[in-house]
């Protein structure tokens, strides 16, 4: 299934690109031949261009809702505000709350084919509080500060076990890394494209989400495309590995907001599926 987003000033940012048209009233959607697999519709894509797209340093909203399409969150936060796990299997909390220690799923690859694992989320979390990431909301959500911060730093347990440092307890982190922007890039793409995230685009955005950024022209058009090998959605979500034949649908709803297929206002559905908010 392709998501495709054409760029609209007059639409407001929070729509996200994870929307279903259908079967909402007051959306004009038109069925079109199953085997076109596509939904096209319109956002706000002024507060993506200029250098918006970098998950890890954009303080727009409209970033980390369009970008989940392609991120993952080590925890998901269900709508009773409660964890269960997604890239991490389990956690466990010292008892002095200061160190946060992380099992990972060991099947989880990025679009690129790079293995996510420990030095992947140690790479992600410096790059969110490395001074030329510029970083505003991810870095406060890690607890990061230049003076006075929570964050002290990540450490490689092995493989996949990753542990999370802090100087004093901060209760906020587990709700932090359930957010999009403080999802994973492929340590690729965070080696070679650095200076290129915040432009973003095919190659540039990896990360290891249910949809690849395949085509991106700014302030016109993004497209992304269903990850045929994505199947680790969060405990608890209805999934298939590979996304099923579905209508192609075309909309416009300046005046209705969506849930995207990651966030605590709906449940977590399939790469092919999501909630609308009433």
């Amino acid at each position: 299934m392709r998501i495709r987003a054409h760029a609209r000033s007059w639409l407001r940012a929070t729509v996200a690109v994870v929307a279903i048209a259908t079967l909402v009233t007051g959306c004009s959607a038109t069925a079109q031949p199953a085997a076109t697999n596509t939904l096209t519709y319109a956002i706000n894509g002024g507060t993506l261009s200029g250098g918006k797209m970098d998950i890890h340093s954009s303080a727009f909203q409209a970033t980390a809702l369009v970008m989940r399409n392609s991120f993952d969150s080590l925890v998901y936060q269900k709508a009773d505000g409660s964890f269960v796990p997604w890239l991490a299997t389990s956690w466990q909390v010292s008892d002095d709350g200061l160190h946060y220690t992380f099992d990972l799923r060991h099947d989880v690859t990025f679009h690129d084919g790079e293995p996510f694992n420990a030095e992947a989320v140690k790479a992600n979390f410096e790059h969110v509080v490395a001074p030329e990431t510029a970083s505003a909301d991810a870095a406060s959500l890690i607890g990061y500060a230049e003076t006075g911060g929570f964050y002290a730093g990540t450490s490689v347990v092995d493989e996949y076990t990753v542990r999370v440092d802090f100087d004093q307890p901060y209760a906020p982190f587990l709700q932090a890394v359930s957010t999009a922007k403080l999802g994973f890039y492929s340590p690729a793409t965070l080696r070679d494209n650095t200076g290129q995230l915040a432009a973003g685009g095919p190659g540039i955005s990896v990360g290891t989400g249910p949809y690849i950024l395949s085509e991106y022209t700014p302030d016109q058009s993004i497209v992304f495309t269903a990850n045929a090998d994505y199947n680790w959605a969060p405990e608890g979500s209805t999934h298939e590995a590979r996304p099923p034949s579905t209508p192609w649908f075309s909309a416009s709803c300046p005046s209705r907001r969506f849930a995207p297929a990651h966030s605590p206002a709906g449940r977590r559905r399939s790469p092919a599926t999501s909630l609308p908010i009433p």
